[in-house]
């Protein structure tokens, strides 16, 4: 396998620089009830590359999901509440090749309350579009750019057991850089391993421009401002190759 994925890096990595994805104009729109705005910036691919459906199927099933159920459920459970909500979605294209197009995703959100106190955090999310072995209109996961699972398996035992696999081997790699602490980061202090619930390897990265993952986790911590006194969200960034992943599995 680890002689395998060093081939298949090496075979696609001079290719990679001249084959970047054509984007096009954003996808883009706003919806605006009384107590509740919900904006959206998405990439979006031109029609004449052959890259366009996978990637633009995505991201336009994203809004009219969001549309169709996500905001009329928001705006409602806001109507009349005394307080209020706003969302904006925007995105930063951290890798664009002939093999991969991958995006960071933010979703800034604001509630104020019925005395204009108001509350800023946002949210990270990496989309990853294999352009060569993916389905389109699918991302791709850690177990699919490792080559341990195929993107068109069907197999709910063989899914559910490689993506252990990946899990397991990434929570170990992160954990032990939150042990060693290289940085001097205070945050990693206030870890605890349960504070790791909530992240899901597999699923939770994006590629950046040498096509290896960064993963994100997100927590609460106390506000040591004083000026709310309630807890704020603060994300936390773990590059790690592809190499290090496959050695750990």
């Amino acid at each position: 396998m680890k002689r395998f994925l060093a081939l298949l890096l090496a075979l696609l990595l001079p290719v990679a620089a001249s084959a970047d994805v054509l984007l096009t104009e954003d996808l883009t729109g706003t919806v605006s009830e009384t107590d509740y705005v919900y904006s959206y910036c998405y990439p979006q691919a031109d029609p004449s590359d052959p890259s366009a459906a996978h990637i633009n199927n995505f991201f336009s099933q994203l809004v009219e999901d969001a549309v169709d159920m996500q905001i009329p459920s928001a705006a409602q459970s806001y109507a009349g509440s005394g307080t209020s909500k706003s969302v904006r979605i925007t995105y930063e294209v951290t890798l664009n090749n002939s093999e991969f197009f991958s995006v960071r995703v933010c979703t800034a959100s604001r509630e104020e309350d019925e005395y204009g106190e108001a509350i800023d955090y946002e949210t990270w999310t990496g989309y990853t579009f294999s352009l060569v072995s993916g389905m389109t209109g699918q991302t791709s996961t850690i177990s699919h750019i490792l080559g341990i699972l195929r993107s068109e398996e069907t197999d709910e035992w063989l899914e559910e057991r490689q993506e252990s696999r990946v899990n397991d081997a990434v929570l170990s790699l992160v954990w032990e850089r939150i042990e060693e602490n290289p940085d001097g980061n205070p945050l990693f202090s206030s870890l605890v391993f349960e504070d790791l619930d909530f992240f899901n390897p597999d699923k939770d990265f994006w590629l950046d421009g040498d096509g290896n993952p960064v993963f994100y986790i997100e927590f609460f911590v106390p506000d040591e401002t004083g000026e709310s006194g309630l807890p704020r969200k603060v994300q936390l960034t773990f590059p790690i190759s592809l190499e290090e992943i496959d050695d750990a599995i």
